[in-house]
């Protein structure tokens, strides 16, 4: 196969940063994931050689600080907003499964956040979204008995990070998944054996560091 892209990245009057790309990729007789029956009817996944894919689409970063619209000094105190953003197209172009999503290739992936600090303080504020995806190339959505074929739904999360310097020293502490949503990320037919791979909740860190 062979792949292309192209893009354009900047900075506009120091308070915009951007970074935007297109690509194409073109991917001959794709290894994937389908689900056969054997003579017994019962359903088991297979990986072979499906077909030829094409996957397209563009990915893009903006970032805005707020506070250098208006004044020149951020070195106490700042606002940005970011956001990172892949939007995917991946298809089998060829063979049984034509026009069907490839597997594990959500449309949309999208993260926006909130960064902001005030002389020694800083925190974050995060927001990521995935899109549905599938694990198997005939795209089913009932799962399987062995949870390896069928849909990965949407799924979004929050995350908050903070953190204190104080001369030498640095304190962090934030939270990852605030929001405690229940997700999994993926269909696998690996060890320790067939299932899903599911989130982490709710989770709580701090940490302390120096530097000498």
């Amino acid at each position: 196969g062979y792949n292309m892209d192209a893009g354009i990245r900047g900075i506009l009057k120091n308070y915009l940063n951007y970074d935007v790309s297109l690509f194409y990729l073109k991917y001959n007789n794709r290894i994937g994931i389908t689900q056969k029956t054997d003579a017994n009817g019962i359903a088991y996944p297979f990986r072979t050689n499906i077909a030829n894919s094409t996957h397209k689409g563009i990915e893009s970063y903006f970032e805005l600080n707020a506070v250098k619209l208006f004044s020149s000094d951020t070195q106490n105190f700042s606002v940005s907003v970011f956001n990172s953003m892949a939007y995917i197209d991946a298809k089998y172009s060829s063979g049984e499964y034509k026009g069907k999503s490839v597997e594990y290739a959500p449309m949309i992936i999208n993260r926006s956040g909130l960064t902001g600090h005030y002389k020694n303080i800083s925190a974050t504020y995060l927001v990521s979204y995935t899109a549905k995806s599938y694990g198997d190339a005939g795209n089913n959505v009932i799962p399987s008995e062995d949870a390896v074929s069928g849909v990965i739904p949407a799924y979004r999360i929050m995350d908050l990070s903070m953190t204190i310097k104080a001369g030498r020293y640095n304190l962090k502490a934030g939270s990852n998944n605030l929001s405690d949503n229940r997700y999994f990320t993926k269909r696998t037919d690996e060890y320790p054996g067939p299932g899903i791979i599911p989130s982490i909740g709710r989770t709580f860190y701090v940490g302390l560091g120096a530097k000498f």
